[in-house]
């Protein structure tokens, strides 16, 4: 919702480049304050036991698994 009434120019708004790629690309959106905006490299899942690991975490931990 937000995101729809950046695009209707209400204000600016703060989100993913991914969900605006194409909006940027076009240049219906710009950005602004670039300076002030730290590099965000994704989300990263972290989880500190393996002991008490969630049931939803134990069954996607195989496809996650690196190296």
């Amino acid at each position: 919702m937000a995101l729809a009434a950046v695009r209707a120019g209400c204000g600016a708004g703060w989100t993913e480049q991914e969900d605006v790629a194409e909006d940027l690309a076009t240049g219906r959106l710009e950005r602004v304050l670039d300076e002030w905006c730290q590099p965000y490299p994704g989300a990263f899942l972290f989880h500190p036991s393996r002991r008490q690991v969630p049931a939803p975490l134990r069954v996607d931990r195989p496809s996650q698994r690196i190296g």
